[in-house]
């Protein structure tokens, strides 16, 4: 299906869940080259959703696919914004964005310098003393380990990625 052609009720629904649901793998691991691509598919299942009578809504569809809500309206919001079909949103301003993201990651920080710690630092500091003593706390201290080690796996390369990103000024 190319960009330029238009969804008609004859479109076969479960081909296009199969076309949104490549297009939101091919997102996942190319991210921001990818987001108009995926926009326009999940804006034609929306479009075609609609015409179709006693079928599967359009959350529905994304539910059974698990592509989050908020990730699709946004990249189908940036795709009618392309073609002329929504007024272009304000753009957010960094300053903001960029004081967010510090406040957000200071409350993960045990000796965070706002005199506040985030609930679940608490939790973990609590983790070191209490006591495991049944089988299903050992299985979700378990599960808590393996949980922190890919954050801090995961933390470490969005680290490396904004140490080698450009910064526009």
């Amino acid at each position: 299906m190319t960009a330029a052609m238009e969804v008609t009720p004859s479109i076969n629904v479960s081909a296009l869940e199969a076309a949104v649901l490549s297009a939101w793998q091919d997102y996942k691991k190319n991210a921001e080259p990818r987001g108009l691509e995926f926009g326009r598919t999940v804006y034609e299942l929306r479009k075609q959703s609609e015409v179709v009578q006693g079928g599967t809504s359009f959350k529905q569809t994304l539910t059974k696919l698990d592509i989050p809500h908020s990730t699709a309206y946004f990249w189908i919001a940036r795709y009618e914004e392309s073609i002329g079909k929504r007024t272009p949103s304000e753009p957010t301003k960094k300053p903001d964005f960029w004081k967010d993201l510090y406040h957000r990651l200071n409350g993960l920080v045990p000796s965070g310098s706002d005199g506040t710690e985030h609930a679940t630092i608490v939790m973990l500091e609590e983790s070191l003393v209490r006591p495991v003593t049944t089988q299903a706390e050992k299985d979700y201290r378990q599960c808590v380990l393996t949980l922190l080690k890919q954050i801090s796996v995961n933390f470490a390369e969005y680290a490396q990625k904004l140490s080698n990103a450009e910064v526009v000024q």
